[in-house]
């Protein structure tokens, strides 16, 4: 099993050709419905920052990938293994900005 392939992005209002309220979508690029985040429980502000981390989920996966590799692979010291981890940080840096707005 795997998840809906490709980048996700957070929506509002009409998504996937229906109008839902109190929700905020999570759609694929083509605009595929993948998830919805309600904000009838947990306010709009949280419901908008839940729908952001969803969305990242397909770059999470992909960084701790790059990580997983970075750490499983003999790298000798020096520019190339500097310039890995400092590759993965900026991922994973770029991806907690996003999710946290």
């Amino acid at each position: 099993m795997s998840i809906t392939p490709g980048k996700w992005k957070v929506t509002e209002g009409a998504f996937g050709g229906a109008k839902f309220d109190h929700q905020i979508g999570i759609c694929s690029v083509d605009g595929k419905l993948i998830a919805t985040a309600s904000t009838i429980h947990v306010g709009a502000i949280n419901a908008e920052a839940n729908a952001r981390a969803i969305a990242e989920v397909p770059a999470m996966i992909e960084a701790l990938n790059d990580a997983v590799r970075a750490m499983t692979h003999a790298v000798p010291a020096g520019r190339y293994a500097t310039a890995l981890r400092l590759n993965v940080k900026h991922k994973i840096v770029a991806i907690l900005k996003r999710i946290e707005g």
